[in-house]
């Protein structure tokens, strides 16, 4: 019985050590099966004036409980976003996120004093994603610093994306956990970045990530069992 306690122990670690600890994997375009795509050519260029709805996603420049600073050239952002997870405006239009075009193709992007694409971009999903993709366009060999949340504020993880040019970047989280909430973008391209076709999946979960608490509770509950089992096994032999 010991060593089956021992079991249900290390069992109940490693379920909480790997729910907590999966990260966003990179990977080929191809392989991630979004359903949906939001590629903003029905919109005219310029500077949007407060936060953009579009099916299935919002747009800012940050997360409400995050603040930015502009003093290095790029958008720098920081803090933790409070629950529930939304995206608020800069209240100075010419900071806030743009509409550009390029090629014949409508781009969004982060602005910062019509320095375009030095600014930052966040968006939330409609409903928690397992999966997204988006293109990156333009760029001049720089990073951009991609940065995935949950639904309560929590980070995930972020991740560096560079040197960058253009190109279409897919995410994946590691195990299939659906928890992507919204995704804040910044970058340090000196020729500034813009974004287009973000791919996702435009449904509701159906299983969302336990929380630690959760996990600890279900821990709790079969070690509870366990002890249970083991009174009964004795008494039965005695």
């Amino acid at each position: 019985m010991t060593k089956f306690l021992t079991t249900l122990v290390a069992l109940v670690a490693i379920t909480m050590t790997t729910v907590n600890a999966a990260p966003i994997n990179v990977v080929p375009p191809a392989t991630i099966g979004t359903t949906s795509i939001i590629d903003f050519n029905a919109l005219p260029s310029g500077n949007i004036a407060g936060t953009l709805g579009q099916p299935g996603a919002t747009f800012g420049e940050r997360f409400a409980g995050q603040t930015v600073a502009t003093g290095s050239g790029f958008d720098v952002v920081s803090g933790s976003p409070t629950a529930t997870l939304t995206v608020v405006a800069n209240t100075t239009l010419a900071d806030n996120i743009a509409i550009l075009t390029n090629s014949g193709s409508q781009l969004i992007y982060g602005d910062l004093g019509g320095a375009v694409g030095e600014g930052a971009l966040a968006f939330v999903f409609a409903f928690d994603q397992s999966q997204l993709g988006f293109d990156v366009v333009g760029g001049d060999s720089g990073s951009v610093f991609a940065s995935f949340y949950r639904r309560n504020g929590s980070l995930i993880q972020t991740l560096i994306l560079g040197p960058v040019t253009t190109n279409t970047f897919a995410f994946q989280r590691d195990l299939g956990i659906t928890d992507i909430a919204g995704v804040l973008l910044t970058n340090d391209d000196l020729s500034g970045v813009a974004y287009d076709n973000l791919r996702f999946n435009n449904f509701g979960v159906t299983n969302p990530i336990p929380e630690p608490a959760t996990l600890a509770v279900f821990g709790g509950i079969v070690l509870a069992g366990a002890l249970g089992y083991r009174r009964r096994k004795a008494a039965a032999t005695a």
